[in-house]
C-alpha cells in the first residue's frame, strides 16, 4: 500500500527469495498510475522487470490506496520474443529452401530443355541426319522443340530435292551434249534417205520404208531440238523491234509445215508499225509453240489467226484457232 507494506504476495514470489526495495516500488507507483521498470538483481534469475498498476480506494471498503506489481525475470519476460525470433528465422530459412527448390525446378523445366535444344542445334550444323531431339519440359518448350524438329525435317527434304536437282542438272547437261552429237549423224541419215527416195527403181515397199525413215528422223530432230532448247539458259537480249515483221516472218516460215493438214494461217495486225522491246528469238519461239499447239488439235482444213490489239498501255498478241 502507500505505506510500502505488502498486503499480499503470490506463493512463487515468496518461494523465489527475491528481495525488493519496497519504497522504490512505491515511488514508481506514486509517480504514475501504471508502467514498468527494470531492477538490477544479483539473483540466479538475473535482472527483473516490474510492471505495476495503481488502484484507488474502493467505495465501501476501509482500505487505503494500494498498487499491484508483477515481477518477472527478463529471461522469462523475453522468452516469447526469443521463441518468435527463432520461429521467424525458421520461416526465413524455410522460405530460402523453398525458393531454392522452386528455382531449381524452374531451371530444370526451362534452362535444361533450352540448353538441350541449343546443343541439338549445334549438332544439326555438323550432321543433319542425327536423331530428332526428344526434349521434355513445359508445354511451350515442347512446342518449340516440335517446331524445331519439323524445321529440321524440312531441311532434310530440301537437301534431298537439291541433290535430285543436281543429279537432274548433270543428267540434263550430259543429255544436251549427247543430243548435240546426235544431230549430225541424224542429218546424214535423213539426207541419205532423201537420196534413196529419189531412186526410181525402188519398190513400193522400199519407198514406204524410206519415207518412214525421213519421218522418224524429223521426229527425232524435233525431240533433240526441244531438249537442247530446254537445257539452254541465257539472258534475254532486249531490243526494240517491229512486232509486224516478227509475226510475218513466223507465218512465212511455218506455213509450209501446216500444208499437210491444209491448215491456213492468217494475220490481222494493227496498221501502225509498233515497236516493242523484246528478245526476237524467245518471242519467235513462244509464238511458234502456240501455233504448233493449234496445229496438233486442229482437224484437216482448220484455220489459225494471229492478230494484234493496241490498247492505251499494252500491245496484245492473240493466237486463235477455230
Amino acid at each position: 500500500d502507500r505505506d510500502a507494506s505488502v498486503l499480499a504476495a503470490s506463493d512463487n514470489f515468496d518461494a523465489s527469495g527475491v528481495t525488493l526495495d519496497r519504497q522504490y516500488l512505491l515511488d514508481h507507483a506514486d509517480s504514475s498510475e501504471e508502467g514498468f521498470f527494470r531492477v538490477d538483481s544479483d539473483g540466479a534469475k538475473g535482472d527483473l522487470l516490474v510492471g505495476f498498476a495503481k488502484t484507488g480506494t474502493r467505495k465501501g471498503h476501509d482500505i487505503s490506496d494500494w498498487s499491484v506489481s508483477i515481477i518477472l525475470p527478463e529471461s522469462v519476460a523475453f522468452s516469447p520474443i526469443g521463441k518468435l525470433s527463432w520461429l521467424l528465422s525458421l520461416l526465413l530459412f524455410s522460405a530460402v529452401v523453398v525458393a531454392f527448390v522452386v528455382a531449381y525446378r524452374l531451371s530444370s523445366n526451362l534452362a535444361e530443355p533450352i540448353q538441350a535444344l541449343s546443343d541439338y542445334s549445334r549438332e544439326i550444323g555438323r550432321n543433319l541426319d542425327i536423331k530428332p531431339a526428344d526434349v521434355r519440359g513445359s508445354q511451350e518448350i515442347m512446342l518449340l522443340a516440335k517446331s524445331f524438329n519439323r524445321m529440321v525435317e524440312d531441311l532434310r527434304h530440301s537437301r534431298m530435292r537439291l541433290m535430285r536437282a543436281d543429279k537432274l542438272a548433270a543428267a540434263g547437261e550430259m543429255a544436251a551434249k549427247l543430243a548435240h552429237e546426235v544431230r549430225t549423224p541424224l542429218g546424214i541419215i535423213r539426207s541419205s534417205a532423201q537420196v534413196l527416195e529419189r531412186h526410181h527403181d525402188l519398190s513400193e515397199q522400199g519407198s514406204e520404208l524410206v519415207s518412214f525413215m525421213i519421218l522418224e528422223c524429223d521426229r527425232l530432230n524435233r525431240l533433240v531440238t526441244g531438249l537442247l532448247e530446254n537445257t539452254k539458259t541465257r539472258e534475254p537480249d532486249f531490243d526494240f523491234r517491229s512486232i509486224n515483221d516478227i509475226i510475218n516472218k513466223i507465218v512465212a516460215v511455218i506455213s509450209p509445215e501446216l500444208a499437210d493438214k491444209s491448215i491456213t494461217i492468217s494475220t490481222d495486225l494493227v496498221a501502225n508499225e509498233e515497236l516493242i522491246r523484246s528478245d526476237i528469238e524467245l518471242l519467235t519461239q513462244a509464238l511458234r509453240n502456240l501455233i504448233i499447239n493449234a496445229y496438233h488439235v486442229l482437224s484437216v482444213g482448220g484455220t489459225i489467226q494471229i492478230r494484234t490489239v493496241l490498247t492505251s498501255e499494252d500491245l496484245c498478241i492473240h493466237v486463235e484457232d477455230d
